[in-house]
């Protein structure tokens, strides 16, 4: 089951969507994440590596805006880390890695 938060968060990344140009791949990259997010080592790292606090159940708390803003980052691909820097960084866009 998604938390509450990650599905306002969800639905804050929606309404963003509707006003960008890439609304279908967004909305596409959205379900996926929200996948992503139901399982719990999995919101553990993204609160390791963006700060994103959880709740004494392990569901993300965007009782504070700037976590909702950060989530909704993660949730729309704007959000990434620097493995040269090793920290988080905002992204104008993103596209899966080519080997």
């Amino acid at each position: 089951m998604k938390s509450k938060t990650a599905r306002e968060a969800a639905r804050k990344a929606r309404e963003e969507a509707r006003n960008g140009k890439n609304k279908n791949k967004i909305e596409k990259n959205l379900s996926g994440k929200l996948d992503l997010l139901t399982t719990k080592s999995n919101r553990i790292k993204v609160k390791e590596k963006f700060g994103i606090p959880l709740t004494s159940d392990k569901k993300f708390d965007t009782s504070e805006k700037i976590n909702a803003e950060k989530l909704v980052k993660v949730l729309c691909n704007k959000a990434m880390w620097d493995i040269l820097e090793d920290t988080p960084v905002e992204v104008d866009g993103s596209k899966s890695w080519e080997r």
